[in-house]
C-alpha cells in the first residue's frame, strides 16, 4: 500500500508507505458553513516521479513518489460522507495516451435483497490491516468464507469450514481492499480487510 490521501475537514494529506509527504488545505464549507464542491488535480511526472497537487486550481506542493501508480482506491474516514463526480485522467503531452473526454466513477451495487444480514458484531478480522495473513473470527460456524477484490472478483473461497475462526493467508495477492464474506447457518456477513 504506497500512496494514501485523505481529505476531512478541510485538509489534504497524502501519505507514502505510511509517512507524510505532503499537507495542504481546501475550503470544505462557504461561509454559512454549507458544504461546496472542491476541484482536486494530481499531476505526476513519471520521469522524476515528481507529484503536484492542486486544490481548485491552487498548488499545495509536490512530492517524490518514486513507485508507478496503476490504480486509484477512495475510501471515506470515519464519519465522511462525499460524492465523486467527473472524474479525469490524462496525460500533460501532447505523446502519451490522453483521455478523450471525462468518465463518471461506475459504482456497481448488487441485489442483496434476499440475504440475511447478521449483526457486524459477530465478526471480527484481526489484525486489520495486515501483511496478508489475517485471522476471521465469528461466534456462530462459519459455513463459507468468500474473499473478493473490489471489482468482485473471488481470489479465495474455502467450503465446508464449520468453525467459528479461520486463518487466512493472501501474502501472495496484490496490496489494497478485500471484501470478506462468510455464511453461517442463520445469515451472511461481510466486512472488509486491508492488505498493506
Amino acid at each position: 500500500w504506497n500512496m494514501s490521501v485523505t481529505f476531512i475537514g478541510g485538509v489534504i494529506d497524502v501519505e507514502i508507505d505510511g509517512n507524510s509527504v505532503l499537507t495542504g488545505s481546501y475550503s470544505s464549507t462557504d461561509p454559512a458553513g454549507n458544504t461546496v464542491w472542491n476541484t482536486f488535480k494530481f499531476e505526476c511526472d513519471y520521469s522524476t516521479g515528481t507529484w503536484e497537487v492542486f486544490a481548485d486550481g491552487t498548488s499545495q506542493g509536490t512530492f517524490v513518489n518514486a513507485d508507478p501508480v496503476a490504480s486509484v482506491n477512495i475510501y471515506p474516514g470515519v464519519g465522511v460522507n462525499y460524492y465523486l463526480d467527473n472524474v479525469e485522467w490524462g496525460a500533460l503531452k501532447s505523446d502519451a495516451c490522453r483521455s478523450a473526454s471525462r468518465t463518471e466513477a461506475v459504482v456497481t451495487v448488487e441485489d442483496c435483497s434476499n440475504i440475511l444480514e447478521l449483526a457486524k458484531g459477530n465478526l471480527d478480522v484481526y489484525p486489520n490491516p495486515n501483511n496478508g495473513s489475517f485471522t476471521v473470527e465469528n461466534s456462530m460456524d462459519i459455513v463459507k468464507l468468500t474473499i473478493t477484490d473490489v471489482h468482485g472478483k473471488i481470489v479465495q473461497s474455502i467450503n465446508k469450514i464449520n468453525l467459528n475462526k479461520v486463518a487466512v493467508d493472501l501474502t501472495d495477492l496484490e496490496k489494497g481492499m478485500y471484501m470478506i464474506n462468510i455464511e453461517t447457518k442463520k445469515g451472511t456477513l461481510t466486512e472488509s480487510v486491508i492488505v498493506q
